[in-house]
């Protein structure tokens, strides 16, 4: 049990080292890295392990899907002036 726990715990602290933005992508990276989580099939949990969202927004988990940020999640935010007008911008 204690060898699980000390892989899971490199392996979260291997994730934490390389914790990209979602939103930096563009339109074509973003669709060709879901068609590819999807067939490794990776769950939303896994998802918002990897990527974070935009160090502006405020909303509580708004990279996990249909929950989240639809903005975000469709591919609408790419700068700070996309979330201008959001009511979940930090102020």
């Amino acid at each position: 049990m204690r060898r699980v726990l000390n892989i899971l715990r490199v392996f979260i602290i291997k994730l934490h080292r390389y914790h990209p933005y979602w939103h930096k992508y563009d339109a074509a990276t973003q669709a060709a890295l879901r068609r590819k989580l999807i067939k490794k099939r990776w769950t939303l949990g896994m998802f918002e392990a990897k990527y974070r969202q935009p160090e502006w927004c405020n909303y509580p988990e708004a990279l996990s899907g249909p929950m989240g940020c639809w903005k975000l999640d469709s591919d609408g935010v790419h700068s700070l002036y996309d979330c201008m007008f959001c009511d979940e911008l930090k102020i």
